[in-house]
């Protein structure tokens, strides 16, 4: 999904299709929280449920670089102590935990 709004703002589009799923929603609310998407919405096609993202282009605050760390392949665990280390920038990170994506 991310990949998809990154090709979207590389190309300039108004708007992306992701598939639907909750993790998919919780990611992008968080994402229009923080003002890197305008909005999102529901599309329903034909038996497909689908989001329809609005990407925004202001101050060039887009979502253009990202890094994945824990893969399906390669899990990555953090305690809070290496956490603050190593992620003590202003840089948006997002966490997936047992209580959900912070």
């Amino acid at each position: 999904m991310l990949a998809n709004i990154k090709n979207g703002y590389s190309s300039k589009i108004d708007k992306v299709f992701v598939p639907y799923s909750e993790i998919n929603l919780k990611i992008l609310s968080l994402l229009y929280k923080d003002g890197f998407i305008s909005g999102y919405y529901f599309n329903n096609c034909i038996g497909k449920k689908e989001i329809v993202v609005v990407l925004k282009y202001f101050r060039n605050v887009y979502l253009y670089n990202y890094k994945i760390y824990s893969k399906p392949g390669r899990r990555v665990y953090y305690s809070v102590d290496t956490l603050k280390k190593r992620f003590n920038t202003n840089d948006f990170v997002m966490l997936s935990t047992v209580k959900g994506i912070l």
